[in-house]
């Protein structure tokens, strides 16, 4: 299998934006379905959940200089070989959700070809959100964890 596609199973996520991401793999390492690249939209989000996630995304993007701009978005497109490369078994330390940051972090120091679509983030159908305080500050603590470990043992 070539490439693996990842998405929220609350239909939060449009199935149809599919198409337009198998495109996109083939030029790319990975594709994020982003609500914040130009085209990009949220609807039916409250404010605070709005501001923290666009917080937690600006923090990652610039401690990290990560050059996309929805560092936490489970829509994801990846080709199997740039997982593979990175033994992502061994090498991802984070759980919860937060891991989307650790790995998007490790493609940037892999130098992997990375795209943003746009999609519009819907309300969910089922389930509740995960965010909360504890997540918020597991976010934190990652992301300065990983701009720690840059410094000192870069990614080779």
């Amino acid at each position: 299998m070539p490439h693996v596609l990842t998405m929220d199973s609350d239909l939060s996520h449009d199935p149809n934006v599919i198409n337009t991401m198998a495109a996109l793999i083939k030029n790319n390492d990975l594709v994020i379905g982003s609500r914040y690249c130009l085209g990009g939209k949220i609807i039916e989000m409250s404010w605070l959940r709005r501001l923290l996630s666009q917080w937690g995304n600006g923090l990652a993007r610039s401690l990290l200089n990560i050059q996309a701009y929805d560092c936490t978005s489970g829509f994801r497109c990846y080709t199997t070989s740039i997982l593979h490369d990175l033994n992502i078994e061994t090498t991802i330390q984070t759980r919860h959700y937060v891991f989307l940051i650790e790995l998007l972090s490790l493609l940037t120091d892999h130098h992997a070809r990375i795209e943003e679509t746009p999609i519009i983030f819907g309300q969910r159908h089922q389930g509740q959100t995960k965010a909360n305080i504890q997540e918020l500050l597991r976010i934190l603590q990652t992301i300065l964890h990983l701009t720690w470990r840059r410094r000192v043992k870069p990614f080779k």
